[in-house]
Formats: C-alpha cells, sequence, structure tokens
C-alpha cells in the first residue's frame, strides 16, 4: 500500500526505515520528500498514524501505546491527531 502516492513511497518502505532507527518524524520526512512542493502533504498525518502503531511506548508497554511520541520539528508531540505548533509546517 502506497503512503504517499505522489511520490510512490510505500508503507513498508518507510516502516522499514523507521524500525531501523529512531522515531524521527523530521528525517523520514525528508528521506522520503513528504508533504514537499511537489506533493500533497496528506501523507504527513498518515506518517504520524504509521509512527504511533510502530513506536515503543512506555517502559513495559505494548508498541503502539497512546504515550507514544515522535520527533517533529524539533519538538515531542502526540502523533496520532497531533497539530504542529503554529509555524512548523
Amino acid at each position: 500500500m502506497y503512503l504517499c502516492i505522489c511520490h510512490a513511497v510505500t508503507v513498508a518502505e518507510v516502516r522499514q526505515a523507521a524500525e531501523a532507527g529512531p522515531c524521527d518524524f523530521d528525517e523520514l520526512v525528508t528521506r522520503f520528500s513528504l508533504g514537499d512542493d511537489d506533493s500533497c502533504g496528506t501523507c504527513l498525518s498518515v506518517l504520524e498514524d504509521l509512527l504511533v502503531e510502530i513506536a515503543p511506548g512506555p517502559a513495559g508497554s505494548p508498541q503502539g501505546a497512546s504515550a507514544a511520541v515522535c520527533q517533529r520539528s524539533g519538538q515531542q508531540v502526540a502523533c496520532a491527531g497531533a497539530t504542529a505548533p503554529e509555524g512548523t509546517e
């Protein structure tokens, strides 16, 4: 399944990259050119949801726990349904 149809990036590609390292929203956005000037940006919310799904929660909790966070614009924010502070998008 595609995460970004504009750049033909699959969920599997992004999942593999995210699982290989820390949960870093900005790095994945840059690596796969997600939400750039040549795309619609719809994939960004899908990426946030994917990071919540695969991110480890607090110690002892299952992966995808609601407390999982990712890095976005240098600040920790809850990925699912999160909105970035004004001026960071």
